[in-house]
Order: C-alpha cells, then structure tokens, then sequence
C-alpha cells in the first residue's frame, strides 16, 4: 500500500475497525469511547499523500449510489494520531446521520474491542 502511495497510485482505505496492536487508541466514537485505528494517519504521514474522505450509500430499491467525496484534509497528519483519527470519526458520523440503517453496527468495536473499562 506504501509503495503505491508513494509512487501516486490511489488507494482505498477503509479504517473502521481496530484490533489491537500499536496503531489503535481509545477514540469517541458517537460519544462512546472505541478502541479505534489510529493507522490513517500514519499511513499519510509515511506516504506524504492526501487523505480524501469517501463515503457510499446505497439508494432506495436498488436505484444505486451516492458516492460522497469530501476534500482532501488539511494539516492531516496533524502529529496527534488519536486526534486525526476522532476527526475522522466525525466524518463518519456525519455520513452515517444520513443513513444510519446502512452502517455495520455489529463491529467488533462496540463488542470485544472496547476498553474493559466501558463494557
């Protein structure tokens, strides 16, 4: 994925769902504190390359697609891996306002991977 980054190749990236390790930290996520991956901003900080928002959701009775690109983020990576990461959070959380039904509640990260602390 680096290589590709750094050669200028686009690449899609989806970072919902952490499973330990050293790019997670505890990040509010619709107010609930989440073991989150923190691993987008790294990779832009390794790469050097844009990260830009993109979120799909699906039209009524198959009618399609909205595809939503927001721009690419300024000062991203900001230095602070879990503050980029609840930035991103809350893209997410306004993309899944708008369709709530279509977001995959069942994660691990509302289960197992929350902090002991919160369960």
């Amino acid at each position: 994925m680096l290589k590709a980054l750094k050669a200028g190749d686009i690449v899609w990236y989806a970072p919902d769902q952490a499973y330990g390790g050293k790019s997670t930290a505890v990040v509010p996520f619709f107010g609930l504190p989440c073991l989150s991956n923190t691993a987008t901003s790294r990779i832009a900080h390794l790469s050097g390359s844009p990260v830009v928002p993109f979120f799909i959701r699906r039209l009524p009775k198959a009618q399609g697609y909205v595809l939503t690109l927001y721009p690419a983020l300024d000062n991203f990576p900001s230095g602070d891996p879990a503050a980029d990461t609840l930035r991103f959070h809350r893209l997410i959380e306004i993309e899944t306002r708008k369709a709530p039904e279509q977001y995959f509640w069942v994660h691990r990260r509302f289960k197992d991977t929350r902090p002991e602390m919160y369960q």
